[in-house]
């Protein structure tokens, strides 16, 4: 069973240590989980984030993915109102039944789609009832 990710707080998380001690700000982005019986699907909001600045790593137990837009030159930008300098962030715990090898990510509209195919023994099937 896919298992539950990082808190969806809204839009903003605060006080997340990076790997030199400091506090950095992510942006969590809003996920909708479907399950279609043999996958998980994950669509992950992450607008303006592109093919090369998103990156998606497996871990142990856990899928990351990281994003960041491209920032608008200073000099021109007259309201920032999107953060271009945060980053985008979600991790999403896996549970046993996924396969792991056939994970697929595509990026099509601002939003990340993964395909989490569940492992073959455990898909749901249904079992013939025998008479007699």
């Amino acid at each position: 069973m896919l298992m539950n990710w990082t808190l969806p707080v809204d839009r903003l998380v605060s006080g997340l240590a990076n790997e030199n001690g400091t506090v950095a700000e992510v942006v969590v982005p809003r996920v909708d989980v479907v399950d279609e019986g043999d996958a998980y699907q994950l669509i992950v909001e992450m607008p303006g984030v592109s093919k090369e600045s998103l990156s998606v790593h497996l871990e142990a137990e856990a899928l990351l993915l990281c994003g960041a837009r491209k920032a608008i030159d200073g000099e021109r930008l007259r309201r920032n109102g999107r953060r271009a300098d945060l980053p985008f962030e979600a991790r999403f715990a896996l549970g046993g039944d996924v396969d792991r090898s056939k994970i697929r990510v595509r990026l099509e509209d601002g939003l990340v789609y993964v395909k989490l195919p569940r492992r073959e023994e455990d898909k749901p099937r249904k079992i013939e009832v025998e008479i007699g």
